[in-house]
């Protein structure tokens, strides 16, 4: 097997993984929504599915205790159009969603993305930044707090979180500036916003603008299309518009 090109994403041997390993049937398995959500459909990928119609799948997926997809999405799909049944798993012991979610984008970082993509990494990543700054507050608290003190402290912490250090971290996790980070984000919630007002077209072709152009230009055609549309705002959800110049 030594000569063989093999995909990056089915490359360590089963033999060499440092967990229990099971066999699971593909039909029993689940994507994460959150994968969806970031990344869509996933592309074709022929080395892949070269890779493992000769070799089987050499990387295990990795799975939550309910049988959802952490890593291991593409290897999925390609081992189902190959007619495999049965795949290898690692089950992940973390039960904690932020955790889940946090591994599930990091599980992708090395991969090729659209600068879409990214963005919704982006969104994410901070999103965990300020659930996980909450936790830590409202734990710091403990007994010694009344729930009126605990409910303070988190609002407060999540307002500091929201102040930069959540865009800090997001964007350092990614290998991208916050400002690049913050400017895609804003382009890819008018192009959400776009589709929801039924201007599907439009959407595409900021999107377009983001993917296969640049950030910049791609924030400036969101700047100008900015006030044109309405959209009522979802509770607890972002939104973008003249007043709202950073999306926290």
């Amino acid at each position: 097997h030594e000569n063989k090109k093999v995909s990056t994403d089915n490359t360590i041997p089963i033999e060499n993984q440092p967990s229990k390993i099971e066999m699971r049937k593909i039909a029993s398995l689940k994507h994460h929504p959150l994968n969806q959500q970031i990344y869509g459909d996933p592309d074709p990928d022929d080395d892949l599915e070269i890779s493992i119609k000769q070799n089987g799948i050499l990387t295990p997926l990795l799975i939550s205790d309910d049988d959802r997809i952490m890593s291991g999405h593409r290897r999925f799909f390609c081992a189902k159009e190959s007619g495999i049944e049965n795949v290898p798993v690692i089950v992940s012991p973390i039960k904690d969603e932020l955790e889940i979610e946090e591994i599930l984008i990091n599980a992708n970082i090395q991969r090729q993305k659209t600068k879409e993509q990214i963005a919704r990494e982006y969104m994410k990543l901070k999103e965990i930044e300020r659930e996980k700054a909450k936790q830590r507050q409202a734990e710091a608290g403990g007994d010694r707090k009344s729930d009126e003190s605990k409910r303070s402290l988190t609002q407060n912490s999540a307002e500091a979180v929201s102040k930069g250090e959540s865009r800090k971290k997001a964007s350092s996790k990614l290998g991208i500036s916050h400002d690049t980070g913050e400017k895609a984000a804003k382009v890819v919630l008018m192009a959400d916003d776009l589709k929801k007002a039924g201007k599907v077209d439009e959407a595409r072709s900021l999107l377009d603008t983001l993917n296969n152009k640049s950030v910049n230009k791609a924030h400036k055609e969101a700047q100008t299309i900015e006030g044109s549309i309405v959209i009522p705002k979802e509770k607890g959800k972002p939104t973008f518009n003249k007043t709202n110049e950073n999306i926290e």
